[in-house]
């Protein structure tokens, strides 16, 4: 009897190997694709093929690290907004040095780590990151012991020689203990919001070298679209494939201008426009075949039209014609659930304002898509969208830095759209 069901699942996995893709997979029906291109989580091993953009601070930062290992100390600052591509730096910069320490090990014997800096601190069972793969292996009895190795996992690691350690989403008081504890790294690297800048350098006890990432220009937007395109399309000519192939160039220019030229707000509003026009498209799947086709030719690209329902979904259209205009007491609001949501309760402690002043603020702003709101309880805790999170960060950006990037971006935009 069990040969028998055995026999019938084997049957089952057989038809879905040897089924067509175009019944599987309704990306790869209507677009060639293999998946979301623009949502795809991109693996450590594959970062060398995506990455775009930022080639001076790369070159500047390993330059950094070759100082490193000659016993210098150095500590540096990555300072940008969230969604500006902190991380996939961070990562990029790693792969590159581990591969060039494996290509010559005698010659590049480089000690170096990429960690996420909370997970480095998190005392929960459950870490991931860098820090539980360095004490992966270590055996604990009981709880008690697996606990206090948790805790105490952070002081084992500062311990260990290294010639540098890439910290990612590091915050000031990450960067305390840090520069406290790890005195054997010799560069230590700190990805950090702006908004935390200054306190950062109040903190560190001689001049950190610090590097600001800027927005996309509209070339370069264009670029990161393309190669994700690339990598995920099923197509011989897959080298010839071009973003305006899959979406209208006004499409692309008014997700580019409602972005801010942000990577993370492009990827998401293309990401949100091309799962429109999928819908769209399966919708008109029960018509006759003929006019199908026709409708195949002319409607499996991402128009104006879509592009600006999916920037107002993703709320970024809302953000960027909004935000501006805020009331200083309002974008005090905003500061307090940029990172966390909180309940108009505890906003109202910590501004010292009323109550009820502030949940009139908190439903001005819900109202204008700038706050989302989640029921919890008797309570109703409001977070800031990401769009809005991220404008807020740009907002403490430096002056200068600004002024900077604002005239880059300017000449970007008339590069792309000439």
């Amino acid at each position: 009897m069990a040969g028998e069901s055995f026999d019938r699942y084997k049957t089952i996995l057989d038809k879905a190997r040897n089924e067509k893709l175009e019944v599987l997979n309704t990306w790869y029906s209507l677009f060639k694709l293999k998946e979301d291109p623009f949502a795809r989580e991109i693996p450590d091993e594959e970062i060398e093929s995506y990455f775009i953009d930022r080639e001076n601070i790369i070159e500047n930062i390993i330059f950094d690290i070759g100082v490193a290992s000659r016993e210098i100390p150095i500590i540096v600052l990555i300072v940008a907004p969230t969604g500006f591509g902190k991380s996939s730096l961070l990562k990029y910069i790693y792969h590159i040095i581990t591969k060039i320490a494996s290509s010559n090990k005698e010659k590049y014997n480089f000690k170096g780590e990429y960690m996420p800096a909370p997970s480095l601190f998190d005392t929960e069972d459950d870490r991931s990151g860098a820090a539980t793969a360095e004490v992966e292996g270590e055996s604990n009895d009981d709880n008690y012991d697996s606990n206090k190795d948790n805790v105490e996992s952070w002081i084992k690691i500062s311990k260990r020689i290294r010639d540098f350690i890439l910290f990612d989403d590091a915050n000031p008081n990450y960067i305390r203990t840090i520069i406290k504890e790890f005195t054997n790294t010799k560069l230590k690297l700190f990805a950090i919001s702006p908004i935390d800048l200054e306190q950062a350098l109040s903190i560190i006890q001689y001049e950190p070298k610090i590097y600001f990432l800027s927005e996309f220009n509209y070339n370069d937007s264009v670029k990161m679209l393309e190669q994700r395109l690339k990598m995920t399309i099923q197509t011989e000519n897959k080298n010839n494939i071009k973003i305006y192939d899959l979406f209208n160039e006004t499409a692309i220019k008014t997700i580019y201008d409602n972005s801010s030229g942000i990577p993370k707000l492009i990827l998401e509003c293309s990401s949100k426009a091309l799962s429109l026009l999928k819908s769209i498209v399966i919708g008109k799947a029960r018509i006759s075949e003929q006019q199908q086709q026709i409708d195949n030719n002319n409607n499996k690209r991402v128009t104006p039209q879509i592009a600006i329902q999916a920037c107002r979904q993703i709320k970024c259209q809302q953000a960027k014609k909004e935000y501006e205009n805020l009331s200083d007491v309002r974008k005090e609001i905003i500061d307090k659930i940029i990172f966390k949501a909180r309940s108009a309760t505890d906003i109202a402690a910590e501004i010292r304002k009323d109550r009820t002043t502030v949940s009139r603020y908190l439903n001005e702003l819900k109202d204008i898509d700038l706050i989302t709101f989640n029921a919890q309880g008797r309570e109703t805790l409001y977070k800031a969208t990401l769009p809005t999170q991220i404008l807020f960060e740009m907002e403490h950006m430096p002056t200068i830095e600004r002024d900077r990037r604002r005239g880059e971006a300017e000449k970007g935009e008339e590069k792309g759209h000439v």
